[in-house]
Formats: structure tokens, C-alpha cells, sequence
């Protein structure tokens, strides 16, 4: 397998990001901690910015040595229109979209697709459809096999779909195979009430099997990408400073296991301490 990229999408500063920080400032965090791609997602207004605010992005990550994917929201083929031009523009040749947030059928959307595959082939880039909050895995596997082209691929994300009762075993096995990029947080779930509580924690720390999540990604995957659902603290600044943590040990225990990435071989995953505890399978 080749060597994949270690990073973050914006949502993993999503907090930081609310209070005020910019591009720069989320480039330079991420390149401080050791990030080697960012995804700029829909939490930096990535569709609105000027072409000299593309550039200035573009030449700053440049500098750092970071690589940059794009991520949307929505699917019309209007909205898929401009995130291309806007990953043109930012020299990404991946771009992340969530289309089921605006209410088009899978039908829909893979027409909108359709429309915009001669502009993704002519700026070389590969649309990776992330698994959301209202498309089934399975709509999106289908939607895959609808466009067939090896332009259009999956984001996986493995936790989203617990929102439609679908489990990251589940989410995995369906989408795993068509994976370009992959997003990765974990999560405890306990007793509340009469229901469950499903709350974000430090990668390693939570119920996601992070050993075989690895193990299943494809040899064709570009980027790991951590984020986070970490709730916000009563301070700002302690919010922040407990997001920089989150963030500074999952790239560490990414980066320490990027020789399980699609391995598929039984091992076990040593433990590793982070500031936070000692991350486990």
C-alpha cells in the first residue's frame, strides 16, 4: 500500500475555528502538530472566498508542505461546480461533498454528478461523497455504481451513520471498497436514561475498533483525516486548549499505526500512551 497522507478536515478545530481563527492560523496549527493534508470543509466558507484568498491558502500550504482537499455541502450539480473550481484554484486534487443535505433524491444527485464529470476529469479531481446523516451507506454505494467513473469515489466516515441506526461494522463493509480519503473520531456510548448517550472522546479512547477500521481501508485510499466531536467546555480558552490535545495525540497515534493501514493481517495494536490516557483498540 502506499504511503497515505496524515491530517485533518477543519471540523477537527471546529470549536477554534467558531471563535475566530482563520485559514492561516488552521494551516499553521495543523502543520505545527504535524498534519500533512488538510480538507478545508464547509466551517471555513471555503465556497466563498475570493480568488486571492484561494491563492494566499494555496501558497501558504505550499510553503508549510501541506497538501489541501476541499469539502462541501450539497449536491446540486451547481454547488459540485464551484467546490471544483475552488479545489482548481487551491491545487486539490480531492473534493469531499456531503449531498444529502439539501434534499435531492440519490436519483438526483446522480445526475448532478453526471453534469460535472467532464469538469472533475478536466481538472484532474475526484469527488469522494461522504456517508452523512440522510443517505443510507447503502444510497451512497449505490449512487457509486450508478456513475461508475473512476472520478467518483467515497469519503468514509465511520461513525456518521449510527444517526440511521447503522453501525461503522456495517458502514465499513459497504463502503471501505470505494474509499479515495477517510475521515476517523471515536466515541463512547452509555446508559442515559431510557436511551444511549453518544458522546465524542480522544481517538483510541472510544468504542470505534480502530485495528480493524485501519485494516479495512483500500491500497487506492489518499488521506486519513481526524476530527472530532468533542462538546465544548465552559471556557473558550479551555475549549481550544482541549481541542489542540485532541488533535496533537490522535495525528501522534495515527502516525505511530500508518503501517496498519489495509495490512488485513491479525495483530495486535500495542498500546499508546497520549496525554489523555492510553489509547486502545
Amino acid at each position: 500500500m502506499k504511503q497515505v497522507k496524515i491530517g485533518i478536515t477543519s471540523f477537527a478545530f471546529r470549536h477554534t475555528l467558531a471563535a475566530g481563527l482563520g485559514v492561516p492560523g488552521l494551516l499553521e496549527a495543523a502543520s505545527r502538530l504535524g498534519a500533512e493534508v488538510v480538507q478545508l470543509c464547509e466551517n471555513t466558507n471555503i465556497l466563498h472566498r475570493t480568488d486571492r484568498e484561494l491563492g494566499d491558502f494555496r501558497r501558504q500550504a505550499e510553503e508549510l508542505g501541506i497538501f489541501l482537499e476541499v469539502g462541501i455541502s450539497g449536491g446540486k450539480a451547481e454547488v459540485l461546480s464551484q467546490g471544483i473550481l475552488a479545489a482548481e484554484k487551491l491545487g486539490a486534487t480531492l473534493l469531499r461533498a456531503v449531498v444529502d443535505s439539501d434534499g435531492l433524491t440519490v436519483e438526483q444527485v446522480a445526475e448532478a454528478i453526471r453534469m460535472v464529470l467532464p469538469q472533475l476529469k478536466e481538472g484532474g479531481i475526484t469527488l469522494c461523497l461522504e456517508n452523512h446523516f440522510r443517505f443510507f451507506p447503502s444510497q451512497i454505494a449505490t449512487l457509486i455504481r450508478s456513475v461508475a467513473d473512476e472520478r467518483v469515489m467515497v469519503c468514509l466516515d465511520p461513525l456518521n451513520s449510527i444517526s440511521l441506526f447503522k453501525g461503522p461494522d456495517e458502514v465499513i463493509g459497504q463502503l471501505a471498497p470505494f474509499a479515495k480519503t477517510a475521515h476517523v473520531k471515536d466515541a463512547t456510548i452509555e446508559r442515559y436514561k431510557t436511551g444511549w448517550l453518544v458522546t465524542g472522546c480522544p481517538l483510541g479512547m472510544g468504542k470505534l475498533n480502530l485495528k480493524e477500521y485501519l485494516q479495512s481501508l483500500p491500497a487506492a485510499l489518499e488521506s486519513l483525516l481526524l476530527e472530532s466531536w468533542m462538546d465544548p467546555l465552559s471556557e473558550d480558552k479551555e475549549t481550544q486548549r482541549k481541542e489542540r490535545e485532541w488533535v496533537e495525540a490522535g495525528l501522534h497515534w495515527l502516525k505511530a499505526h500508518r503501517g496498519f493501514l489495509g495490512s488485513r493481517f491479525k495483530c495486535s495494536l500495542p498500546d499508546v500512551e497520549t496525554k489523555q490516557g492510553v489509547a486502545h483498540e
